[in-house]
């Protein structure tokens, strides 16, 4: 539980600089470095903060990504420090997957989820030290951890407008790291996380990779971010080294079927209808849920739909033609009906896949690996809306 004395060092951390007024965007503690690179003048807006979509084209950002080293600006996302005698047990109680289990310089992708099971946000949590933790989620929740910290000697920082952010991935990571004087970080960029000085500056390395494509995130005070930045650039000016935007990240994701809060599904406590929100098993993450561990937020509702089954499931898709918007409806033949049986909720038309790739969620009942669904896409052509019937087939379902 925190004393007072805690609860005092939290209020003089420096507060957050988020504009009161939802429509203006603050440039991140990268900015300076990220304008340089966004030669196409292409932004977009990310948690209050404003971020490249584009540098360059997005097939020069995926053959990067894939076949040489990229960077990305990930300083938006939610950053927190928790540490403490019952940091572990927290955690615990706090997320699905079983954290108590994870050695030192473990990482491991987990949702968070309410008491109904549903879930507020995918969480990626390093172990730094027996008592020490780095939490980073897209989006923000320091009140939520404060809620559920009631009861436990745990302290928590939030560092998410104080501290910045860097993706680094590719097959040349490892060769960039070692140029810039970081060493063996293949540890790191396999499956781990580690906490060092690099010359002067305290960075914390957490693996970050997206599906095949191996990589880590950089995580530092947003003071000495561009001093960062600069290192890894000079590291990898041999190994092919590019700065990337949001766009091609997200191409990434979605070929690694990995679901992201606010596109693939609606954080329970954003949801209007609580059938809007989707479960932990629901977005592909049943092997997580272990029946031994102990109590743990949604753990009676996700045992509970693990024994009825779900509903739904999370899906992968491959389109014929160019990819449909997102929250396209998916059907299927059944006799005479043409029933729906899926949504696209994120999709893609990558410049290195010959057809278009999504994700969504389908009707466990109705759908199975394999099939074909048809899609209905709606354009519109010199001022007239067309309406044109294609097809896509399921590449894979969760669980």
């Amino acid at each position: 539980m925190m004393d007072k004395a805690s609860a005092k060092a939290l209020e003089e951390l420096p507060v957050s600089t988020r504009p009161a007024d939802p429509l203006r965007v603050l440039p991140t503690p990268l900015h300076m470095k990220t304008s340089i690179a966004c030669q196409a003048n292409d932004w977009t807006s990310w948690a209050g903060y404003t971020v490249p979509n584009l540098c360059t084209s997005l097939e020069r950002e995926m053959s990067a990504l894939t076949r040489h080293a990229a960077m990305a600006d990930l300083s938006p996302m939610g950053k927190y420090a928790v540490s403490g005698d019952d940091a572990a047990r927290f955690l615990d109680h706090l997320l699905v997957a079983n954290i108590a289990d994870l050695n030192t310089g473990d990482v491991i992708l987990t949702p968070m989820c309410q008491s109904n099971g549903r879930v507020i946000n995918l969480v990626s949590v390093a172990r730094l030290g027996a008592t020490s933790w780095w939490l980073t989620c897209d989006g923000r929740h320091m009140n939520w951890l404060y809620q559920a910290a009631v009861g436990f000697d745990v302290t928590l920082v939030d560092y998410s407008d104080v501290h910045a952010g860097i993706m680094l991935a590719g097959p040349e990571v490892s060769r960039v790291l070692t140029a810039a004087d970081l060493g063996d970080c293949t540890d790191i960029v396999l499956r781990g996380a580690r906490r060092i000085s690099w010359d002067g500056i305290d960075i914390t390395l957490v693996h970050r990779g997206v599906g095949q494509v191996p990589g880590l995130s950089i995580w530092c005070a947003g003071s000495e971010a561009a001093i960062v930045w600069n290192r890894l650039m000079d590291g990898g000016a041999d190994c092919g080294l590019e700065a990337v935007g949001r766009m091609a990240c997200e191409t990434l994701r979605i070929e690694s079927g990995e679901p992201a809060p606010g596109r693939d599904f609606i954080p329970d406590p954003e949801a209007l209808r609580s059938d809007r929100s989707r479960t932990a098993i629901e977005l592909g993450f049943d092997h997580l849920i272990d029946e031994g561990k102990g109590v743990f937020n949604g753990r009676a509702a996700l045992l509970e739909e693990r024994a009825n089954g779900s509903v739904l499931r999370l899906a992968m898709f491959s389109f014929q033609g160019a990819a449909p918007q997102a929250g396209t409806q998916l059907h299927k033949k059944q006799g005479r009906k043409d029933i729906i049986v899926g949504v696209a909720t994120s999709t893609t038309s990558a410049p290195h896949r010959a057809s278009a790739r999504g994700l969504g969620f389908v009707v466990t009942d109705h759908v199975r690996p394999g099939d074909v669904l048809d899609v209905t896409i709606e354009e519109t052509r010199e001022l007239l809306q067309v309406t044109r019937k294609e097809s896509c087939m399921v590449v894979e379902i969760s669980g």
